[in-house]
C-alpha cells in the first residue's frame, strides 16, 4: 500500500480532531444534564412542600437561573459554558426545537415609498394586481407590476410616478419604463442588505444560541433560525417590525460620568465587589472620530485612541486573590475595584472619554442599567446604549462602545429617518470613503437646529436602539446636505447609507414560511432517531460478520470510525453544520452505503481467491480493481449531495451536508482504514489469517447465468405499464402535496389522551368554513397533524395568528385533553411555488451531472444515456407507486424531505448502476471485435458477475431503512418508504434499465465505437 505513513497520520490527526470536538458535546450534554436535575429537585421540594405554585413553570424558572449562573463560568480547559456550547455538536430545530423563518423584503412598500407614496388609482391597482399574480408566479414582483401598469396607461409611463421634488434615484422624465424597474430591483436588492443590518441588531433580543440569518439572493429571500426559542409572538413581530432609524445628542463624559459614580454607589450599598462582569482589557478606537460637514467643505479630523489594557484581566484577579505574596500593583488593583464595583461592569478611557465593555458581558451590563434602581438614579433623557457589535466575537473577545444618548421613556429623539430623502456611499475632500445625506425641507429645519445646538459634539445615528455611528459636529448644517467621514472602509461607508435609509425607504419583511417546532417534539425525534441509528447499525455489524467472517469485522471497525468521523466533523464549529432528524437518517442511510465499498472490495478479493491468487496478492488485487468503481460510484452520489446543498434549505440543507460528510467519511474509512488493518492482520501470517466468507456465503451466487439482456424488453413492458398507470393517476388525481408546495398551515398537536382524527376533522370543519382540512394521526394516538388551506392566501398582517386561534378554538371540546400545539408550519403560496420549481430543477440538474460524468468516465454516450433513462425511471416509478397506492388509500406526503429522499435514491442507484458499467467496460475491453450477439453475451456475463455484489449492498442498505421505516417516525415516514422503493428499484433499474439500455445504444462493434 503506497503512502501508508501519510494515511496512518492522517487517521490519527482526523481522530484527534473528532475527539476535541465531540469532547466539548460531551461537557455541554452533561452540564445540561446537571441543569435538568436541578430543575427537577426544586420541583420535587416543592411537591413535597405541598406548594401550589405551578411544577412546569418552576421547573423551567429554576433551568434557567442554573443556565445564567453557569453561563459565563469555565467548565472545561478554560473555556465557559457559552464558549462549550458553541462548540459542541449544533442539533437542528426539528431535534432541539426552536423556530425557522422564511423573509421576502416587501417589494410593494419599496415601490411605494419610491414613489412618495403616489395615489394614482393606476399605480394602486397596479400594484394590487401584481400581488395577486405573484401567488402564483414564479416571475418578479416587478416584472409583473410593469406589465400590469403598461396594460393600463402603455409604455414609458412610470416616470410620471417616480420623478417627484425628493426623488434622488437618477430616474428622470425621460427614463424608459426598463430603467426605471432595474433602479427600482437595485433597491430591493440593497433592502435587503438594510433588512439583514437591522434583524442582525435584533437576534440578541431573542435570547437563543447559535442563531443563524443570511440572504439568499438568488431568491430575495431571507433565512432566519433561532435554536431554542419559543416564543413565536414576540419572534414574529421583531422580524416583521419596520426598523426605526434616530439621530440622538450623545452626553458627553463630563456629563454622564457623576451618574456613573452614583451607579457606582449604588453598587457599593448593595455590597457589590468584583463578582460583577470582567473589566475590558482593551480599549477601541474612540468614536466620535466621523465629522459632519458642508457637502463642499467636508474635513477629515479623525482622532485615534491608543490601544491599551486600562484594568487587570479577570486573570489577574483571581492570581491576586489567591497569592499570598500579593505585589502591590495586584493589590492597588484589588482595592480599587471593591470601592469602584461599577468598572466590574464597564470601563472609561481617560483620554477619549470613552465607555466602553466587553462583548461578552452584554448581558450582565444591560441588566444592570435596565434595573428599576439603576434607571432611578437616572434623569429622563439619559440611556445608555450599546454600538453595534454584529461583527464581535463575544466568545473570543473584544469591546463595544457604549453611548450616553438623550433618550428616555417618555422622552423622544429630535429627528426621526424619515426625513431621509437619499444616502448614498461617497468620497469626501481627501478621497477616502465617506457617506452623503439628503434631508427633505422639513428635515433640514430641523437638522440646521440640531447641529447648531451641537457643534464639537456627537450626534448618534440609531437604528433598533444600537448606535452604528457617532459622527461629531463640525459646523452647522442648513440645508440637509451633509457628508459623514471618517475612517471607514467602502464597505462600511455603504453599510452606514443603507442605515440611514432605512428611515426613507422602509423595508418591512414579510414571513413566506414560518416553522416551529417545540422542545418536547424535538427530544421525541432525537429517541426516534438515535435508536434507529442503533438498531440499523448492529443489523449491519451481524450481516456483516455472518456474510464476510474476519473481512465482515475489520468492515465494522471501518463502520464504526465512518460514524464517529461523521459525528466529529458535522462539530467542528467551522462546518457551519447542524445535526437533524434527515440528517441522522443520513448517517443510517450511510451505514447501508459505506458498507457498499466494503462489500464491491471483498467481493473483487473473493474472485481472486476462486483463481487460485495467493492472499497478499488477493488483497492487492481486490482493492487496486475496486478502487476506482468506488469511487465513481462515490462521486456521482456526492453529486447529489451538493445539488441537495444548493437547492435546500433547513432540514433538506442539514440532511446535504450530513450526507456529503458521510460520503467522503465513507470512503475514507472503507477504502483505507480497512486496508490498514486487513494488511496488518496478515502480515507474516499464513494464508488463513484472514477469511472473506462463511460456509453460509460462500457458494451464494456464483456461478449464476441468467440472460438478463434477453429479458429486458419484459423489463421495459412491466416499468412502461407501472409508470404509464401513475402518470394517468397523478394528472387525475394528484398526489398528496404537503404544506411546503402548496401553502397554508400545518400543525402538529398533543393531547393528554387518545384522540380520533376522524372525529378532529369533524369538529375543525366547523370551524375552517371553506377550507380543505386534512387530520391524520401522527406518531400514536396521542398526537394529530392537521393541515388547512383556511386564509392560506390571506393578505390580512394576523392571518396566522387568526388561523391558529381558530384551530385552538375548534379544539374546545378536547380541552379536558389540554391540546398543546408542538409544532407549525407556515408555508404562503409565493414561496409554496418556488419550493415545487426548485425541487423539479434539483432533480433534473442532478439527472444532467450524472449524465455528463459517466460520458467522461466511461467514454461512451451510450453508458451515459442508459444512466439517465435509468434515474428519470427511478423517480417517476416512485411517484407512480405512490399515486397507485393512494387509491388504495395509502397516503404519504409528498414534502421537501420526500425530494431529498428521491435525489438520494438518485445517487444509491447511479452508485449501483457505475459498478455494473465499470464492470461491463471491463469485459468489452477484453474483446477487441464482436458482433451484436457476442456484446450481449459479454454484457450477460458482467451483470451475472457483479450480481452477489449487487444484492448483498441492496440487502445492507435495506436492512437499515427497514429500521428507519418502522422506528423513524412519522415525521420521516414517506421519506424512509419512498427510500425502501427505491432501493429495490434501484436495483433492478441498474440491471434490467440501464445496462440493457447501453446494449441498445451500441449499434456498431466495440472496436468501431472505440475508433
Amino acid at each position: 500500500m503506497k503512502n501508508k505513513g501519510a494515511i496512518i497520520f492522517l487517521s490519527v490527526a482526523i481522530t484527534a480532531l473528532c475527539l476535541f470536538s465531540l469532547s466539548f458535546t460531551y461537557v455541554a450534554n452533561k452540564v445540561d444534564n446537571e441543569i435538568a436535575e436541578y430543575g427537577e429537585a426544586k420541583v420535587t421540594a416543592a411537591r413535597a412542600a405541598g406548594s401550589n405554585i405551578n411544577l412546569d413553570s418552576l421547573r423551567k424558572v429554576s433551568m434557567r437561573e442554573c443556565k445564567d449562573s453557569l453561563w459565563k463560568k469555565e467548565v472545561y480547559l478554560g473555556y465557559t459554558f457559552k464558549e462549550v456550547k458553541a462548540w459542541s455538536l449544533n442539533l437542528g430545530l426539528d431535534l432541539q426545537g426552536g423556530i425557522h423563518a422564511t423573509l421576502i423584503v416587501s417589494p410593494v412598500e419599496i415601490l411605494k415609498a419610491m414613489s412618495d407614496n403616489s395615489q394614482d388609482p393606476d399605480f394602486i391597482a397596479s400594484i394590487d394586481e401584481a400581488r395577486q399574480q405573484q401567488k402564483h408566479s414564479q416571475e418578479k414582483f416587478t416584472s409583473i407590476f410593469l406589465k400590469a401598469y403598461q396594460a393600463k396607461k402603455g409604455e414609458n409611463k412610470l416616470a410620471e410616478i417616480f420623478v417627484n421634488v425628493d426623488n434622488k434615484f437618477s430616474i428622470n422624465p425621460n427614463s424608459t419604463d426598463e430603467e426605471i424597474i432595474t433602479i427600482i430591483d437595485k433597491e430591493l436588492d440593497d433592502a435587503i442588505d438594510r433588512s439583514l443590518i437591522v434583524l442582525r441588531s435584533r437576534i440578541d433580543k431573542f435570547g437563543t444560541t447559535s442563531p443563524v440569518i443570511q440572504a439568499v439572493k438568488s431568491t430575495g429571500r431571507i433565512e432566519v433560525e433561532l435554536p431554542g426559542a419559543d416564543d413565536e409572538e414576540t419572534i414574529t413581530y421583531q422580524l416583521k417590525a419596520v426598523a426605526k432609524l434616530e439621530f440622538l445628542e450623545v452626553w458627553s463624559i463630563n456629563e454622564s460620568y457623576p451618574y456613573i459614580q452614583k451607579i457606582n454607589e449604588y453598587l457599593v450599598s448593595t455590597g457589590e465587589t468584583e463578582d460583577g462582569a470582567k473589566p475590558a482589557t482593551e480599549t477601541p478606537a474612540a468614536e466620535g472620530t466621523d465629522l459632519f460637514a458642508n457637502e463642499d467643505a467636508s474635513a477629515d479630523t479623525t482622532k485615534e485612541a491608543k490601544e491599551e489594557e486600562l484594568f487587570a484581566s479577570e486573570e489577574t484577579k483571581k492570581d491576586t486573590s489567591k497569592s499570598a505574596d500579593k505585589d502591590s500593583n495586584a493589590v492597588a488593583q484589588e482595592e480599587f475595584l471593591k470601592s469602584n464595583p461599577i468598572f466590574n461592569y464597564i470601563q472609561v478611557d481617560p483620554q477619549s472619554g470613552t465607555i466602553f465593555a466587553r462583548a461578552q458581558d452584554y448581558d450582565k451590563v444591560q441588566a444592570l442599567f435596565n434595573s428599576k434602581e439603576v434607571k432611578a438614579l437616572l434623569p429622563d433623557d439619559l440611556s445608555f446604549l450599546w454600538g453595534d457589535r454584529s461583527d464581535i466575537n463575544a466568545e473570543t473577545g473584544g469591546v463595544v462602545v457604549i453611548y450616553a444618548v438623550k433618550k428616555g421613556d417618555y422622552v423622544e429623539a429630535p429627528l426621526g429617518g424619515e426625513v431621509i430623502t437619499h444616502a448614498y456611499q461617497s468620497f469626501d475632500g481627501s478621497g477616502k470613503p465617506a457617506v452623503s445625506m439628503e434631508m427633505n425641507v422639513d428635515g433640514a429645519r430641523e437638522w440646521k437646529r440640531l447641529t447648531e445646538a451641537n457643534i464639537g459634539r456627537q450626534i448618534a445615528v440609531v437604528l433598533d436602539n444600537v448606535v452604528f455611528s457617532a459622527p461629531s459636529v463640525n459646523s452647522a448644517i442648513p440645508n440637509g446636505q451633509s457628508v459623514i467621514s471618517g475612517n471607514f472602509s467602502i464597505e462600511e461607508a455603504k453599510t452606514l447609507s443603507r442605515i440611514l435609509k432605512a428611515g426613507k425607504l422602509p423595508a418591512p419583511t414579510e414571513i413566506e414560511r414560518m416553522v416551529v417546532v417545540g422542545p418536547s417534539l424535538g427530544q421525541a425525534a432525537i429517541d426516534r432517531g438515535f435508536f434507529s441509528l442503533i438498531a440499523g447499525l448492529a443489523l449491519v455489524v451481524i450481516f456483516m460478520i455472518l456474510y464476510y467472517s474476519k473481512g465482515g469485522m475489520v468492515a465494522d471497525v471501518a463502520l464504526l470510525f465512518n460514524i464517529f468521523f461523521i459525528l466529529g466533523l458535522l462539530a467542528q464549529k467551522g462546518i457551519g453544520a447542524a445535526l437533524t432528524l434527515p440528517g441522522i437518517a443520513g448517517i443510517v442511510l450511510t451505514i447501508g452505503m459505506a458498507i457498499d465499498a466494503n462489500v464491491l472490495i471483498f467481493e473483487r478479493i473473493r474472485d481472486e481467491l476462486d483463481a487460485g491468487k495467493p492472499l497478499k496478492i488477493a488483497i492487492d488485487n481486490g482493492y487496486s480493481r475496486a478502487f476506482w468503481s468506488i469511487f465513481d460510484s462515490n462521486i456521482t452520489t456526492l453529486l447529489t449531495a451538493i445539488v441537495l446543498g444548493y437547492f435546500g434549505s433547513g432540514l433538506v440543507k442539514g440532511f446535504a451536508v450530513t450526507l456529503g460528510i458521510g460520503i467522503v467519511s465513507s470512503f475514507f474509512s472503507a477504502v483505507f482504514i480497512t486496508r490498514l488493518i486487513i494488511e496488518k492482520m496478515v502480515k507474516g501470517k499464513d494464508e488463513n489469517s484472514v477469511s472473506f466468507s462463511t460456509s453460509l456465503s460462500k457458494n451464494i451466487l456464483k456461478n449464476v447465468n441468467f440472460d438478463f439482456i434477453g429479458k429486458r424488453k419484459v423489463a421495459y413492458a412491466f416499468s412502461g405499464i407501472i409508470i404509464a398507470i401513475g402518470m394517468v393517476l397523478i394528472v387525475s388525481q394528484g398526489l398528496n402535496l404537503g404544506v411546503a408546495f402548496k401553502g397554508g398551515h400545518s400543525y402538529i398537536v398533543q393531547f393528554n389522551g387518545d384522540v380520533q382524527p376522524s372525529e378532529v376533522k369533524s369538529d375543525l370543519a366547523k370551524v375552517f368554513v371553506d377550507a380543505s382540512t386534512e387530520v391524520k394521526s401522527f406518531d400514536g394516538a396521542k398526537q394529530v397533524q392537521v393541515t388547512t388551506s383556511f386564509m392560506s392566501s390571506s393578505d390580512e398582517a394576523n392571518a396566522d395568528e387568526i388561523v391558529k386561534e381558530t384551530l385552538m378554538k375548534g379544539l374546545a371540546a378536547y380541552n379536558d385533553l389540554k391540546p398543546e400545539v408542538v409544532q407549525s408550519i407556515v408555508v404562503g403560496p409565493t414561496i409554496a411555488d418556488d419550493i415545487k420549481t426548485t425541487s423539479v430543477q434539483s432533480i433534473i440538474i442532478a439527472l444532467i451531472l450524472i449524465f455528463i460524468y459517466v460520458v467522461i468516465r466511461f467514454r461512451k454516450v451510450g453508458f451515459g444515456i442508459g444512466a439517465f433513462v435509468a434515474l428519470l425511471h427511478d423517480v417517476l416509478f416512485v411517484l407512480s407507486v405512490f399515486a397507485i397506492v393512494r387509491v388504495a388509500g395509502i397516503s404519504f406526503e409528498i414534502d421537501e424531505i420526500f425530494v431529498a429522499a428521491i435525489l438520494t435514491l438518485v445517487g444509491y442507484s447511479i452508485n449501483d448502476t457505475v459498478v455494473v458499467f465499470d464492470r461491463v467496460r471491463e469485459h468489452l475491453d477484453l474483446n477487441v471485435k464482436m458482433t451484436k450477439e457476442e456484446l450481449g453475451a459479454s454484457i450477460n456475463e458482467a451483470i451475472n458477475s457483479t450480481l452477489s455484489r449487487t444484492m448483498m449492498t441492496s440487502l445492507t442498505t435495506l436492512l437499515v431503512i427497514v429500521v428507519l421505516v418502522i422506528f423513524g417516525g412519522e415525521a420521516l415516514r414517506g421519506f424512509s418508504v419512498s427510500l425502501l422503493i427505491g432501493v429495490i428499484i434501484g436495483t433492478y433499474s441498474s440491471i434490467f434499465i440501464a445496462t440493457p439500455i447501453v446494449y441498445d445504444t451500441t449499434s456498431t462493434s466495440v472496436k468501431e465505437d472505440k475508433e
